[in-house]
């Protein structure tokens, strides 16, 4: 597992089209006895992203990206702890085919491309599926931020999978405990 560069996915930008983004599961639970005060400071938590990716023998590159968010709220001018109102989860499938007029595909290429543009192409879908569902939860709907390839490194790193993208690895390296850092927690105003 390790952090995708930039400079490498930009390389091979040009070796992959997208051919499909496929919702495999979505789950989200609002925590039982969660109340919104008069308006709260919506706070967000995105635990690091661990993207999977494989090349098929026909070149094709499949990657599956797992995201997690946990919604916090915290009263403004109050010292308490934030209160977690709900997890959500989406894993996505995504399908690349070799470009019909780039350059070959290079496999040395792969975890790069998978790692920032896999991210970086499934990323909207994710922040309108949290927009949606924020709401369907009885919650302010969160909008997340636009986020650009060189926060990517910071926010996901990449492995290789050797089965179908399709199911989830036999056994997902640990996620960073409960707390997420300054640097991936993000205060939003609610309007």
């Amino acid at each position: 597992m390790r952090p995708a560069s930039p400079i490498e996915a930009a390389k091979a930008s040009s070796m992959w089209q997208i051919s499909s983004v496929d919702v495999l599961e979505f789950s989200g639970e609002r925590a039982t006895g969660s109340l919104l005060s008069a308006k709260p400071s919506l706070l967000w938590e995105l635990p690091l992203v661990q993207i999977f990716y494989r090349v098929d023998e026909d070149a094709r590159l499949r990657v599956m990206v797992p995201f997690s968010l946990r919604v916090l709220a915290a009263d403004k001018g109050v010292a308490d702890p934030p209160e977690l109102l709900a997890s959500l989860a989406v894993r996505m499938a995504l399908t690349y085919r070799p470009s019909d007029d780039g350059p070959a595909p290079q496999l040395s290429l792969a975890a790069d491309f998978a790692g920032i543009l896999g991210f970086m192409h499934a990323w909207p879908y994710f922040r309108a599926d949290i927009q949606a569902f924020t709401a369907k939860l009885g919650l302010p709907p969160l909008t997340l931020p636009v986020i650009v390839s060189g926060q990517v490194p910071e926010l996901a790193q990449v492995e290789e999978l050797s089965g179908p993208v399709s199911q989830r690895p036999a056994k997902l390296p640990p996620r960073k405990a409960k707390g997420a850092s300054d640097a991936r927690r993000r205060r939003l105003a609610r309007k």
